[in-house]
């Protein structure tokens, strides 16, 4: 995945949205909503890189899954480095 945006676009435009699981939330659901980078699930709640801003992504987890009680907040370069990267081999590995 290539991310082409200048750095004060990152930090004010994406976010990590942190979803409860709840059975019916998938991580395929996650990804077809506007602005889903990547999703991957951590503990007990399902991790989602969007490529808007913390109050967007809340209102589409809203009006598209019906989740209000999802957090999401700006999220630092590094931890999304972490987020799109980290664990795509063992979640590739999962679907196969």
């Amino acid at each position: 995945m290539l991310i082409d945006t200048g750095l004060d676009e990152l930090r004010e435009n994406y976010c990590l949205a942190m979803v409860p699981h709840n059975g019916q939330i998938t991580r395929q659901r996650l990804l077809e909503i506007e602005g889903c980078l990547g999703v991957r699930p951590r503990g007990d709640a399902l991790h989602a890189v969007f490529a808007v801003e913390p109050e967007r992504s809340r209102a589409l987890l809203g009006r598209e899954l019906g989740i209000e009680d999802g957090r999401c907040t700006r999220i630092a370069l590094e931890e999304m480095f972490v987020e799109l990267a980290g664990g795509q081999d063992r979640e590739q590995q999962a679907e196969r």
